[in-house]
């Protein structure tokens, strides 16, 4: 319906009179906003991937000996197990548990009988380079 009504406005569009001169392109109404819907959409779009929480980085997770304790910020994905009753082995083999990312000065609701797992996601070490003359 959509397509029906602007293929039947752009056949009352004028022809374009130079083709060397954009300010004698004339458009039409439907056109206009069909191009401003699709810009706000993508606008709207970007916008909203950039204040997702899964589409944001990580902090740096720096990981020095002399620097301890080390706060462990965004690096790890913790899961609360309300039975209590995982093991490390059933965590390990268990695809389907919801990990959620770990946040600076959060508090966890763990209670008695609830276990609480952490996962630490390191990340690679940078490789060195050698300069070969």
């Amino acid at each position: 319906m959509i397509f029906k009504y602007f293929s039947e406005q752009l056949r009352q569009c004028k022809p374009f009179v130079d083709l060397a001169g954009f300010a004698d392109r004339t458009f039409s109404s439907a056109v206009r906003t069909l191009l401003l819907g699709v810009t706000l959409s993508l606008l709207v779009g970007s916008l909203l991937a950039l204040t997702s929480l899964d589409a944001r980085s990580r902090t740096v997770l720096d990981l020095d000996t002399h620097t301890q304790p080390v706060a462990l910020d965004d690096w790890g994905d913790y899961w609360i197990d309300t039975t209590g009753k995982f093991t490390a082995q059933q965590v390990t083999n268990t695809a389907a548990i919801p990990w959620k990312p770990t946040r600076t000065d959060a508090i966890y609701p763990v209670t008695s009988g609830y276990s609480m797992w952490v996962r630490i996601n390191v990340p690679p070490a940078p490789r060195r380079r050698t300069l070969v003359p």
